[in-house]
């Protein structure tokens, strides 16, 4: 009996170490191309995003993180009234990630969460025969779901590059269209 639990238990003990490795805290930072898409147009600018995670093991961790989807302008004519509306959004998301490892230094993953995102637009308007003019600003905010997937590749073990694909559905309210951004990112991170 002795045989054969203490081989087993040297094995568990050996083996105990890699599970380490793959639980741990780790940071990162992204860059992307957000697209914007309302229901009366889209547009795309450049993403930012900085955020950390927690790995329990190599399939599961969470993650929390601050996105900056950056800016864009709209122009609307309606009789003799131009408008230009300059739109930014950013949020702030925690979610679970879920993992499956392809190989030692590459995984796959999806992940899902809520974000608590803030739209912010700056408006101005003027007649055609500049006879009136105005200005101001609006915000909305508020909590809905994100999604994404993506794949990482672990350089050594504590640098990843990551590349992934997030999308956010901002339902705004009952008189305003929803409003969707689909994020594509590059990312790197470090893992402590």
């Amino acid at each position: 009996m002795n045989k054969l639990l203490l081989p087993l238990l040297a094995t568990t003990l050996l083996s105990a170490p890699s599970f380490a490795d793959n639980s741990g805290f780790g940071v990162f930072g992204a860059i992307g191309q957000a697209k914007h898409d309302i229901e009366i147009t889209n547009d795309s600018d450049t993403s930012f995003a900085i955020g950390g995670q927690y790995r329990f093991n190599s399939n599961f961790a969470i993650e929390v993180r601050y996105d900056d989807y950056g800016n864009f302008t709209t122009v609307s004519t309606e009789e003799n009234i131009i408008g230009d509306n300059k739109i930014s959004t950013d949020s702030l998301s925690a979610g679970v990630k879920g993992a499956i490892p392809l190989s030692d230094q590459f995984s796959i993953f999806a992940k899902i969460g809520f974000s608590s995102w803030d739209i912010n637009t700056n408006y101005s308007y003027s007649s055609l025969d500049s006879s009136f003019s105005g200005s101001g600003s609006l915000s909305e905010s508020g909590t809905d779901l994100y999604y994404g997937f993506g794949g990482e590749y672990s350089i050594n073990e504590n640098i990843v590059i990551g590349l992934d694909y997030t999308m956010l559905t901002m339902d705004i309210d009952n008189d305003s269209p929803d409003y969707d951004i689909g994020n594509f990112s590059l990312s790197l991170g470090y893992n402590f």
